[in-house]
């Protein structure tokens, strides 16, 4: 499991996905500070 952790106006959003290209691809849609993370 892949997850973003996005910082945009002082709130935290996280978002979940199966794999990592599709979390790559969302990412660059994103604005502001985010840090993308593989769970095991």
């Amino acid at each position: 499991m892949w997850i973003i952790t996005a910082y945009v106006n002082n709130k935290m959003t996280m978002f979940e996905f199966e794999n990592e290209k599709e979390a790559r691809a969302y990412s660059k849609k994103i604005s502001g500070y985010k840090i993308l993370t593989y769970c095991v």
